[in-house]
């Protein structure tokens, strides 16, 4: 069996991890440059490993059908082979209506017709050959279309779709609570965790994730009321105790400066990661920002380009591992 992308990355991760720090004379480069560059060549090598075990499905799987379905608010994806495997999934509530064209003039007929034991190929086409379409849109078609095919592909080989792409090492996993978004940042701490408290009250969540800033992905250092955020990290701590798993996201709120004086207060009060607290697209911010503060940095969601995850991974400008169990059990 071909050993896949994942299982490279998770047994390579530690030399990875200090080749990026290594001179490149050390990899055998002619020439050692004047500049500290990490060596590229193992994240190369994991981009060339398979994700998908082809070797489940001995004969092609033809997609034959492709439908994404709209009920009112809802999207559901469902594939089916010639040989009649179905596969299904949802969509995003609302990225999936915002981008619903999209699915029909740039992803759909790039599986249509084809093995869908080719999937990793066929979404590498379908993210790199719309470059003029790409964002959070187009990743959120292609998403739904390729978890339709994976669960049709599990249906075929009877296993789960995590055994498709790996192992399951966790049957079960314990859920965070992002809610109230827009309370967090427009009511006072002392109404908008009210709010939460009831949510979480209510779900018995393991862990909760709050919201920085203004949010406004402008690295503007704007509150919507001055010490708004440091009165959030403070009394969330204290309302839900030590043993709580708190986060929080910045959106993109802050500056290189602010975002670190911010991350100094969450590493008081032990907050379990810390995330997006400069625009996405600051990447050389962000690797500043992370090489100041011990709190895990957790990138945002709109990052598209595997190139730029190949720089973010080579320069640790993100965390790759956190304790499953927080920092307060």
């Amino acid at each position: 069996m071909k050993t896949n992308r994942r299982t490279f990355i998770s047994t390579t991760a530690l030399v990875g991890s200090s080749a990026a720090i290594l001179p490149l004379s050390s990899f055998g480069a002619t020439k050692q440059s004047k500049k500290d560059y990490p060596d590229y060549s193992m994240l190369d090598q994991v981009l060339q490993r398979p994700v998908l075990k082809r070797e489940l499905f001995p004969s092609p799987v033809i997609i034959k059908t492709i439908e994404l379905l709209q009920n009112r608010n809802n999207f559901i994806c469902r594939v089916r082979s010639k040989d009649g495997a179905e596969g299904l999934s949802i969509g995003h509530p609302f990225i999936s209506k915002q981008g619903y064209p999209m699915f029909n003039n740039c992803v759909r007929h790039r599986f249509l017709g084809k093995d869908a034991r080719d999937l990793d190929r066929l979404v590498f086409d379908a993210a790199e050959r719309n470059v003029k379409s790409q964002g959070v849109p187009l990743c959120v078609q292609i998403a739904t279309l390729e978890f339709a095919v994976l669960d049709m592909l599990g249906t075929i080989a009877n296993k789960p779709v995590g055994q498709l792409i790996g192992d399951i090492h966790h049957p079960e996993i314990a859920i965070y609570l992002g809610t109230r978004v827009s309370d967090m940042r427009r009511k006072e701490p002392e109404v908008s965790l009210k709010l939460v408290k009831k949510d979480w009250l209510e779900t018995e969540a393991k862990a909760i994730k709050l919201r920085a800033g203004r949010g406004d992905n402008l690295g503007s250092d704007i509150d919507n009321a001055p010490g708004r955020t440091e009165k959030l990290i403070r009394m969330a701590r204290e309302m839900f105790g030590d043993k709580m798993v708190l986060m929080i996201d910045g959106n993109g709120s802050y500056s290189v400066k602010e975002a670190i004086r911010i991350g100094k207060l969450l590493e008081e009060y032990g907050y379990y990661f810390y995330e997006e607290p400069i625009p996405w697209d600051w990447y050389e911010e962000q690797k500043q920002v992370a090489d100041a503060l011990k709190i895990p940095m957790a990138g945002g969601e709109e990052e598209f380009g595997m190139h730029a995850f190949r720089w973010l991974i080579a320069n640790n400008a993100f965390d790759d591992s956190f304790d499953a169990g927080g920092p307060h059990g």
